[in-house]
C-alpha cells in the first residue's frame, strides 16, 4: 500500500511541476513590463505597472507564432507611483471580492493594418468576462524573444463606474500594454 501512495505522490508532484512551467516562453521580469495607461482631467496621463504577474505563454520556436497566452495579475500589485491613488483604485475595484484580472487567448485573428498579429481572447475583471483583442508583435534578437502588445478597453463594460471627484475625472478607456523580454526553453 505504501508503494502505491508514493507512486501517486510522485505522479501528482510531476503534474504540479509541469503545470507550473507549462509555457516555453520564460519572461525576464527585470526587463519586462505589464502596465495600463489612463487619462485624467485636468489633463494628465498616468500609468499603473504590475509589480508581479503570472503567465503561461507558448511560442513556436521556428515561426515565433504564439500558440497559447494566458496572463493574470492582482490589482493590489499595481503601482501608479502614488500610493493614495493605488489604495483608492483597490477600493473602487473591490479587490476584496475581485482580487485578480486575467486574459486567456482563444484564437488568432488576421494581422491588423499595422502588420501586428491579433490575439482574440477573454478578459476577466470585476467578476465579468468579455471578449478582448490584443495587437502584438514578436521578434527575436539572438536568443532573446521580445513580445510587445497593446489594446484599449472601456472599464464601464465590466460594470465599473467612471471615477469622479469634484472637477477631477478619469477617462473610462484604459490602455493596457506589455513589453515582455525573455527566452524560449526546449
Amino acid at each position: 500500500m505504501q508503494i502505491y501512495q508514493k507512486a501517486l505522490y510522485l505522479l501528482l508532484a510531476s503534474w504540479t511541476v509541469s503545470a507550473a512551467s507549462a509555457g516555453n516562453f520564460q519572461v525576464d521580469k527585470e526587463k519586462s513590463e505589464l502596465a495600463a495607461t489612463m487619462h485624467a482631467s485636468p489633463s494628465h496621463d498616468f500609468t499603473s505597472v504590475a509589480t508581479d504577474y503570472s503567465y503561461d505563454i507558448q511560442i513556436d520556436p521556428a515561426t515565433l507564432q504564439v500558440k497559447k497566452a494566458n496572463c493574470s495579475f492582482k490589482f493590489s500589485d499595481l503601482d501608479s507611483g502614488k500610493s493614495s491613488r493605488d489604495k483608492k483604485m483597490c477600493k473602487w475595484m473591490n479587490v476584496e471580492k475581485y482580487p485578480t484580472a486575467k486574459f486567456e487567448m482563444q484564437s488568432q485573428l488576421p494581422d491588423n493594418e499595422a502588420g501586428e498579429h491579433v490575439a482574440a481572447g477573454a478578459f476577466t475583471m470585476h467578476g465579468v468576462s468579455l471578449p478582448m483583442n490584443i495587437a502584438y508583435t514578436v521578434e527575436r534578437n539572438g536568443e532573446q524573444i521580445i513580445l510587445n502588445g497593446h489594446t484599449e478597453v472601456d472599464h464601464e463594460n465590466w460594470g465599473l463606474e467612471q471615477v469622479k471627484l469634484f472637477f477631477f475625472s478619469v477617462d473610462t478607456v484604459l490602455k493596457p500594454k506589455f513589453h515582455l523580454v525573455g527566452s524560449l526553453t526546449p
